[in-house]
């Protein structure tokens, strides 16, 4: 450490700092987020939460600014699956990846699920389609009015987009939500798979109520 103080500019919860000529770290509310040991030029600070071993420098981009705007522009999402299964290793790949985005106050706090399992997918979509049977008769009541409803405050996500409602047990429901339910179970009922579209595998992403931003860290 040649007490250079770069640690300290960069600790998002200022959780290092200059004491009586000394690099003091606190873990009061250190994150283990690694920015410390990150930055570090002599590469003094060691973390045992974080499990990356090599360099920290960004390799250099493979494509071009324009290349890669014109990538994501062109983005979509996928609704149509090929039957085959999905290797192992490439759901491996996929839940790694997952784990090294960013997440709500730099807390990776989320898990992950990977069902790839014909029986116990068919049994998970009974499930979620239960819930949003009984919403849409809720619906078709009257009970659940525009804009809350009393059961969506956990609904899951609706046709693969990741919509859903917040705010407590009430929720939040967008009205292209609450116009889409009826026809969404109608789908499903008449044996199209508007929830998971007979994807081979379906990996859920769920996290601890208690961490920090929960749901900003899975969504």
């Amino acid at each position: 450490c040649t007490h250079c103080g770069a640690c300290i500019a960069t600790c998002p919860t200022d959780m290092v700092r200059d004491k009586r000529g000394a690099i003091k770290i606190s873990f009061v509310a250190c994150i283990g987020c690694g920015h410390c040991m990150a930055i570090c030029p002599e590469g003094a600070v060691s973390l045992a939460e974080i499990e990356y071993k090599g360099g920290f420098q960004p390799r250099p981009p493979r494509v071009s600014a324009e290349d890669l705007l014109s990538a994501l522009q062109a983005r979509r999402t996928v609704r149509r699956y090929r039957p085959e299964p999905v290797s192992r290793e490439d759901l491996e790949r996929l839940v790694e990846a997952a784990r090294w985005v960013p997440t709500g106050a730099n807390c990776q706090c989320q898990q992950f699920v990977v069902i790839t399992n014909p029986a116990r997918l068919d049994n998970l979509r009974q499930q979620i389609m239960e819930h949003y049977r009984r919403y849409a008769v809720e619906l078709a009541d009257g009970v659940a009015s525009h804009p809350r409803g009393p059961s969506a405050g956990e609904m899951p996500a609706l046709g693969g987009g990741g919509m859903r409602g917040e705010g407590g047990a009430a929720g939040q429901m967008h009205e292209h939500i609450l116009a889409a339910v009826p026809s969404f179970v109608k789908n499903v009922d008449a044996g199209r798979d508007r929830l998971f579209f007979d994807a081979p595998a379906v990996i859920l992403v769920h996290a601890p109520r208690h961490e920090v931003l929960p749901e900003s860290a899975c969504a």
